[in-house]
Formats: structure tokens, sequence, C-alpha cells
């Protein structure tokens, strides 16, 4: 388990005060705020026990990337969700909240609750910098909040999330435990590649090629579902560059053949290999190159040219609990394997590693996958549900049993 380096007695003090109770009969809530350092107002909520007689230990939770509310609402008209609105978020402050722990969530720079409000220009125009004094903001609500112990206190990121966690794990020596979920080891240029090249071709040899000859037809992606393969994530984020499309009266995209700068030698095939592979390459390069230059904007601009995770990790001076979904096909379980051997290396064993077998990059069930025999099995259309009660049970066990270590 996690072995703790630094301020173990004092450590062990504070979890002897603070420690949270078994379990809480109920959890109140109440809106907070802060100023950034640039004039925006942030507004958050924090969960806390209702019935605590006491300060109860901290928690901040920093999402992924989007322009998210609190309560990570999933309300894009892209996102097919299986069961109704989700908020990822939402449950597992409350969860968190119910068994003894102040849990703070933050709008995102230019989100308002629920979208009401939103700026979408605020945020595209910030940059990782701001980002980041927006979690230290966020941190230092929740550690002066009279309803927050002092002791432990612990930070919560998810995806983009774990990039800013690890951040501040890294400057903020009152940190007693980051939690980084579906984390981003490597450079963001790394992700574009492993999202719009590498996983697809996965798919496509796994999957897609029915007769396993190293190429595909229109008819081989029909029969994925009947509309092209549109339905798989892996296909409808490179649709461009497979097919030739329209949208039709009904707003649906319509497939025309296969697009004639992919298909090369113009046979209504497309090789996998030589045809499929370098077109994925141009797109991802020609987007990449974009991003750098900054005509998607300050946000991902400075995202990109981050210093990634992996060069700082063993700076950090607070044990590190990595949680991720073995399926996630968003940031892969490899990217947390590269932090944790990187620490390693530096001779830390102060980690810990939490992997759910079956879920995806939301701690929930994912969209297509790959089983274990090699088979894949299409999901609806991005299914991201908020986690389930057991998952949220075994995540806040995990915590609580790396604090008291």
């Amino acid at each position: 388990m996690v072995t703790r380096i630094l301020g173990l007695v004092v450590l062990l003090a504070c979890l002897a005060l603070s420690s949270p109770p078994a379990a809480a009969t109920s959890y109140s809530e109440e809106v907070v705020a802060f100023t950034t350092h640039d004039g925006l107002t942030i507004e958050c909520i924090l969960s806390f026990p209702a019935d605590a007689v006491r300060p109860a230990p901290g928690m901040l939770l920093i999402p992924g990337s989007g322009l998210h509310d609190a309560d990570v609402t999933l309300n894009e008209s892209t996102l097919e969700v299986t069961h109704g609105t989700q908020k990822l978020f939402r449950p597992l402050a409350r969860h968190f909240s119910r068994n003894g722990w102040a849990v703070l969530r933050c709008n995102k720079r230019g989100a308002s609750f629920d979208h009401a409000s939103d700026q979408p220009s605020i945020l595209d125009t910030s940059s990782l910098d701001d980002l980041l004094e927006d979690a230290r903001n966020a941190l230092r609500t929740l550690h002066h909040h009279p309803r927050v112990a002092a002791r432990p206190l612990a930070v919560y990121g998810h995806s983009e999330g774990s990039i800013l966690a690890a951040r501040l794990a890294a400057e903020q020596r009152e940190i007693d435990l980051v939690i980084l979920a579906g984390t981003v080891a490597r450079p963001m240029s790394a992700i574009l590649e492993y999202q719009l090249v590498d996983r697809n071709l996965v798919f496509f040899r796994q999957a897609a090629d029915a007769d396993g000859d190293g190429a595909l037809t229109l008819d081989e992606l029909d029969g994925l579902d009947g509309n092209s393969g549109l339905d798989s994530i892996y296909v409808l984020n490179c649709a461009e560059v497979l097919f030739t499309l329209s949208v039709g009266s009904d707003g649906m995209l319509q497939v025309h053949g296969f697009n004639a700068d992919t298909d090369v030698n113009g046979d209504g095939v497309l090789q996998i290999a030589t045809e499929i592979k370098p077109a994925l390459r141009r797109e991802t390069h020609r987007l990449l190159a974009m991003i750098q230059a900054g005509d998607l904007g300050a946000y991902l601009q400075s995202m990109f040219a981050a210093k990634p995770t992996r060069s700082f990790i063993h700076r950090l001076q607070t044990p590190i609990l990595f949680v991720h979904g073995a399926l996630d096909v968003q940031t892969p379980l490899e990217e947390a394997l590269l932090l944790i051997k990187k620490l390693e290396a530096h001779g830390r064993s102060d980690s810990d590693l939490l992997v759910f077998p079956r879920l995806g990059h939301a701690l929930s069930k994912p969209n297509d996958y790959f089983e274990d025999d090699g088979g894949l099995t299409i999901l609806d259309n991005l299914t991201l549900n908020s986690p389930t009660k057991h998952v949220r049970r075994k995540l806040l066990n995990r915590i609580e049993a790396n604090l008291a270590d």
C-alpha cells in the first residue's frame, strides 16, 4: 500500500483528530464563491455531513476538459446518455459527504450552474496558468472554510483535472493525498495522436475488417451498425477522413462513398496501413499545427504547450492514488502506469493504483471497447454515466485507506 515518507507523525496526529466517521446520515450543501486573479466570480458547491459536530476532512474535485459546471453535467447534444442527464461529480461529492467529508466542486471559468448562462469565450481565451490559479483559489476556499478541518486535505483531479491536481500537489505542502483519475502522463500531442490514430487503427483492424484482409469496404463498415459505422466513436471522430459526407434534412450525416483523398488509388476500398493510417496522421498533424498556432484558442494552445505530468511527477511531495478504468479509450491505463514507473525509477513507494476492470474514462461503462478475448462490444454512442454506488464506495474506501496508512 502507500508508505508515508514525509510528515508521518503530524499526519497521523491530524487523522486521529479529524478522520471521517464511518457513515453520515445525510449531507448539506451551500454555494460558495471566490474571485479569480482576473476578476471573474467562480461559484462552487460545498457539500458536507449534515450531522457533523466538528469540521470535516476536505476534498477538492477538479474536472476534465470542457466547459463544465460544478456537477460536471453531461448535456452535449452529441452525447447519447443512457440514463438521462448525468452529473458526474454530484454523486461523488454527495456520497463522500454522507461519509464524513467536506467536498468542494466548482464551475469552470466561463461555466454556470446547469449551463444556464455559460460564456464559452472566457474559457477559450484562458490558459493553463489561469486554470491552475483557479484551482489554487478553490483549494484556499476549501481549506479556510469553517466547516473544513485543516487536515487531512485531498485533491481529486479527473483527466485534464489530473494535470492541474498534480501541479497543485507539487507546490502545496498541506495536501495529504492527490487522486489522479483518468490521468494524463505524456504531452497532449501524444494523447491526440493516440485518440485520432492509434485507437482508431486498432478498431479498424480488430472490429471493422470482417474478412481480415487489411482493408475496409463500405459494406464492412455498414455491417457494424447499419449506419456506415457512424454509431461508433472510432468511426465518427474520423468520419471526414474516411468518407465524402453531407448533412441530411434530418440533421444526420449521410455517407456518399470514401473520401477520394484517402482512397488514393480510387478502388473503393481503404487499405488500413497504407491509406487510412497516413490520412489519420496527416489530419492529426494538421489539427496539432492549428492548436500550436493558437487558431483554436489560447486554452488548447496552452494545454498542448505545457510540460507533461511525467516530467515532474517524481517531484510531488504528496502520496498519490491513481484511479483508472481499464477500458478507458480517452486516456488509456498505460498513462497511469507510465507515471508509476517514473516514480519507482526515483525510489518513490508512496503511490497506489485502483483499477476498475470493466469501466472507462468516466468510471462508468464505456463506449466501444475490447473484451479480454479480443471481441469488440459497441454500446450506445458515447455512454457516459455517473459512477455507480459500488464504484463510489470502493473509491472512497481506497482514498481513506491511503490516508490511514
